[in-house]
């Protein structure tokens, strides 16, 4: 909810959400000190006080990504040669955590310049990991999605479920929250972030049910979905994803009936629906 907040930076100036960073205490220090301020405590709140508010900012001849962080900045002035990282030897710096959420939830506002579009990743791991990384091997499961490339002035909710590449159970998450796309980030894009929540499985007997009567496959280049052994009144919203968590598609879907959307390319889908009772059932597709 970040509503708790301290003050960071050489000479403590500066606001953070607790058990959040940013580039005021990045490393190395003479970045960190010379890095604009681009986090800002808000009252302009979902729920509570307050939300963060981080907005990319301009510096010499470079566009710096606003970001706040579970872990740790290095920061460069080459951005191919920054990333974001959990130090599992800092406290300050890492977020444990040892279970296997669904999804990360959270509410959002965003003011775009250009094209530009937020970006939210959460990754779950063990022992030290960074974004970007050349190597994932000890990666368990990711969020990693653009948001859309739009002004959005209600506050807005999304939903994105995880990617796992294993199954094995993490000892941290690393979440990086940006208020740009990354490497081409636009001066004066802000994004109002709130209520950020991962979902769990809490309704077995449900979930199992919906799993067995709700089928989804594909067709050459075809996602079908069939509803047709539920009863009718139950509403889905369907949300497709890639490989990479990327939001393809969304759809509002009744049951009772069955639903074909054409047009996609060759390779793996992560379809992820929710009814409005709270039953949550992904189901992945091959189109080949």
């Amino acid at each position: 909810g970040f509503e708790d907040w301290e003050n960071v930076g050489f000479n403590n100036e500066f606001l953070e959400p607790v058990n959040w960073s940013s580039l005021k205490t990045a490393l190395p220090e003479n970045v960190s000190q010379v890095s604009p301020d681009v986090v800002e405590r808000s009252d302009d709140a979902h729920t509570g006080s307050y939300s963060v508010k981080i907005h990319n900012a301009s510096i010499f001849s470079f566009v710096v990504t606003g970001i706040i962080i579970s872990g740790r900045v290095w920061g460069n002035i080459n951005p191919d040669s920054a990333y974001v990282f959990t130090d599992p030897d800092d406290p300050d710096y890492y977020m444990p955590i040892t279970d296997r959420p669904d999804s990360l939830v959270g509410y959002y506002k965003y003011t775009q310049v250009e094209n530009d579009a937020p970006k939210i990743q959460a990754l779950l791991h063990t022992g030290y990991a960074r974004l970007p990384s050349p190597d994932s091997a000890n990666w368990i499961g990711i969020v990693h999605q653009n948001l859309p490339a739009q002004t959005v002035t209600e506050w807005r909710r999304f939903s994105i479920p995880f990617v796992y590449y294993s199954d094995e159970f993490p000892e941290y998450i690393l979440f990086n929250i940006a208020a740009g796309d990354g490497f081409n980030p636009v001066a004066g894009s802000e994004l109002w972030i709130d209520d950020v929540e991962l979902i769990y499985n809490s309704d077995a007997i449900n979930e199992a049910t919906a799993e067995q009567l709700l089928h989804a496959y594909g067709v050459e280049q075809t996602i079908v979905t069939d509803l047709r052994r539920f009863d009718a009144g139950t509403h889905f919203e369907l949300n497709i994803y890639d490989i990479s968590g990327k939001l393809i598609d969304s759809q509002n879907l009744e049951a009772g009936n069955r639903y074909a959307f054409p047009g996609f390319m060759p390779g793996l889908y992560i379809l992820d629906f929710r009814t409005d009772n709270g039953t949550h059932v992904t189901k992945k597709v091959v189109i080949r």
